[in-house]
């Protein structure tokens, strides 16, 4: 088996990276920030943009064919501690079958809007 670059970018962006990696019977995402694409901003509060993380991480891993049931590990990164509790209220209710591992890290973005970003890995056995 070969990686599999499964990519949601537009090419206009010039990112170099993709959205996300299949490698045997694991995906690997890139981040996933609070971005609302649909409305084309940030949402301003630490809840809205960790459910703005989970919508286009769930895009993402549905189009590498897996689901949040699926994530084994989750990495989040917050530009400030001060936002965990508020993040966790949100994430709480996103896996339905058991939390994944998870790391939590206090990072600055590029982004000065964006206040959180998640990624994943996935385990989904052909």
């Amino acid at each position: 088996m070969g990686i599999e670059y499964i990519d949601r970018n537009d090419p206009a962006w010039e990112f170099t990276f993709s959205t996300c990696v299949r490698a045997g019977d694991f995906l690997f995402t890139s981040h996933h920030g609070g971005y609302n694409f649909e409305e084309n901003k940030w949402p301003e509060s630490i809840e809205d943009q960790t459910m703005q993380c989970f919508i286009n991480l769930k895009r993402s891993l549905e189009a590498a064919g897996a689901t949040l049931d699926d994530v084994v590990k989750t990495t989040v990164y917050l530009k400030k501690i001060n936002g965990f509790d508020r993040m966790k209220e949100v994430y709480r209710h996103q896996f339905s079958k058991g939390y994944p591992a998870r790391m939590t890290a206090v990072s600055e973005f590029i982004v000065p809007e964006c206040l959180i970003m998640i990624e994943a890995i996935a385990y989904t056995p052909r």
